[in-house]
């Protein structure tokens, strides 16, 4: 009886062999063999290098698997990562947006100097106080004022022998308008002699520091008396055009000023008789003077000057009622303390 042969492989072979050896009906050993070929054919086929059962196989390492090809719309690469784009709200570090100032506001970075006022005069720079014969430089809001006396030492022989040399109280105001100009009040009084005048000045550059000045006054010359024995009372407007130059070196302020003085008519009143007096020369004094200015520490001023005078008689002695318009020439020495 010849054994049909029930697998191609050896191991079926060999279980036909054993089963012969064993007496087993051949039915069984085929349905055996048709349930094992059905139940390998299930199973999944294991790798080529699989190990023997029983002994430890070490972990099998898979190879990289290749990324599958990325489309547009997929997301890049981890190895190449796109640039990401700076936010366009962010400036870059190293170069900040220009900041610009508020009107009347230092410039970032830059310190503000103390002295300058923050409200400044227009388009003027900050200077030195102006005082009240320096020419100075019209600073709007800028205020001095300054109290002193003058003494006159007039001839003798054009007071009627008189000798006595009483000085005056005086008394200057300067309030600057700006760009230059400034209201200048100026008063002086003895009484017997009073002088009152306003005006308005102007200052300017000429050579490095050295200034002019050109200033103009209208006024009012009051004369009083009420003793000896009789009432009188003189009156005469007077206008007073004055220039000058002015020189600062250090902490001294000198100045160099010539004014002119028109004055009448004069109208006189002694007891209850009115008159006018004889008409004098429309010029009723001219002068020129030298004045010095100290600044102190404290930013107070004193002066001083010395003026050479030339005024006729009837501008300085009008009580004496001259009736001659000849001119006297005399010093005046003044000085005062400015505030």
């Amino acid at each position: 009886m010849s054994v049909p042969v029930i697998g191609a492989s050896g191991e079926g072979l060999r279980k036909a062999v054993i089963a012969s050896l064993a007496g087993l009906p051949l039915s069984s050993l085929l349905l055996g063999s048709l349930l094992s070929k059905q139940a390998m054919a299930a199973e999944p086929a294991a790798p080529a290098a699989a190990a023997a059962p029983g002994a430890a196989a070490p972990p099998a390492e898979a190879p990289p698997a290749e990324p599958p090809p990325t489309t547009p719309s997929t997301e890049a690469p981890p190895a190449e990562p796109a640039p990401a784009a700076p936010a366009p709200a962010e400036a870059p570090p190293s170069e900040p947006a220009p900041v610009e100032p508020a009107p009347g506001e230092a410039p970032p970075g830059e310190a503000v100097d103390d002295l300058a006022p923050l409200e400044y005069f227009e388009d003027e720079l900050p200077v030195p106080r102006d005082s009240i014969f320096d020419a100075g430089y019209g600073t709007r809001g800028d205020v001095s004022v300054a109290i002193g006396g003058l003494v006159d030492a007039t001839d003798p022989r054009a007071a009627a022998g008189a000798t006595i040399r009483l000085p005056q109280f005086t008394s200057d105001a300067r309030f600057g308008l700006g760009k230059g100009w400034s209201a200048a009040v100026h008063l002086n009084t003895i009484l017997a002699i009073n002088e009152l005048d306003l005006g308005v000045s102007y200052a300017f550059p000429l050579l490095g520091d050295l200034r002019g000045l050109l200033q103009f006054q209208a006024g009012v010359f009051v004369g009083m008396l009420g003793s000896f024995g009789f009432q009188s009372l003189v009156v005469a407007p007077q206008f007073r055009p004055l220039v000058g130059v002015s020189l600062p070196t250090g902490s001294l302020r000198w100045s160099l000023r010539g004014e002119v003085l028109f004055s009448g008519p004069y109208f006189a009143t002694l007891g209850d008789t009115s008159s006018t007096l004889a008409t004098p020369p429309p010029v009723a004094n001219w002068n020129v003077g030298l004045m010095l200015e100290n600044l102190m520490q404290n930013d107070r001023l004193w002066y001083a000057g010395l003026v050479l005078m030339a005024s006729t008689a009837v501008y300085q002695n009008w009580l004496l009622f001259p009736d001659t318009s000849r001119y006297d020439y005399y010093p005046r020495v003044m000085g005062g303390y400015e505030f």
